[in-house]
């Protein structure tokens, strides 16, 4: 992933973190400046539970490692530069698949129904 417009970043991530396995809860507490994130793994294996915000800057909650590794909050992996967006991609790379049992457990009952028909 080349470093893309800053005014893509939240978009850009979401879809690469729904990619990995996340899922998305669009009702964080009546604010809809973020996104919150889980991951059927958990932070145990890595996965931890994420906040993304609006302007693209990813929270971790409750991490065990920390996300960032460079200057600034170790909970945090910012959209101001390049350094940030390898950051994004090194996180991004230590994230497990889910196991296919938890990729049925979080699917859709339409998914589920169209995996079958194709099938």
């Amino acid at each position: 992933m080349s470093y893309p417009h800053k005014e893509h970043a939240a978009l850009i991530r979401l879809h690469a973190l729904v990619r990995k396995g996340y899922r998305p809860d669009l009702g964080v507490k009546n604010d809809t400046n973020m996104i919150r994130l889980e991951h059927p793994r958990g932070a145990s294996a890595g996965a931890p539970d994420l906040l993304l915000c609006s302007d693209g800057l990813l929270i971790a909650s409750g991490n065990l490692q920390p996300l960032n590794t460079g200057e600034g909050n170790p909970d945090c992996i910012y959209v101001k530069d390049e350094a940030d967006w390898r950051m994004f991609e090194s996180f991004l790379a230590s994230v497990p698949k889910p196991t296919t049992f938890q990729e049925l457990d979080a699917m859709k009952i339409w998914e589920a129904r169209m995996l079958v028909t194709v099938r």
